[in-house]
């Protein structure tokens, strides 16, 4: 199973917030428009270089938890960490699971799974 020598691994980047696609987002779900909406944020992981390997892959994203302790308030950048938790091989499937916290007020777990062809 390739990518599984990266579990562990994280990458920390400071994320520039387009103002115009915040307040479109903010818009589109009716959020307030001086908090940061924590699903915003799906939009950074391809600039993470850990990520980039599965971009390419067919990986089908089956699962979201978010944890937040307090508002994210709208700001220019933010720090965030991607990490890659698990790459775990479950029968005819192999699981990724990835978490991204951002200045440590946010915290946001996705599994993608890929089907493997026997």
């Amino acid at each position: 199973m390739q990518h599984c020598s990266n579990v562990g691994h994280s990458e920390t980047r400071m994320l520039i917030i387009d103002e115009f696609e915040l307040q479109a987002y903010q818009a589109s779900f009716h959020y307030a428009e001086n908090d940061i909406p924590p699903l915003f944020f799906a939009r950074f992981w391809h600039v993470f270089e850990l990520f980039q390997p599965f971009i390419t892959l067919p990986i089908t994203l089956v699962e979201t938890q978010v944890t937040q302790n307090a508002p994210l308030p709208k700001q220019p950048h933010v720090q965030a960490t991607l990490t890659l938790l698990e790459a775990t091989k479950i029968k005819h499937f192999e699981r990724y699971r990835f978490e991204m916290n951002v200045n440590d007020v946010l915290t946001v777990h996705h599994t993608f799974i890929k089907q493997v062809k026997l």
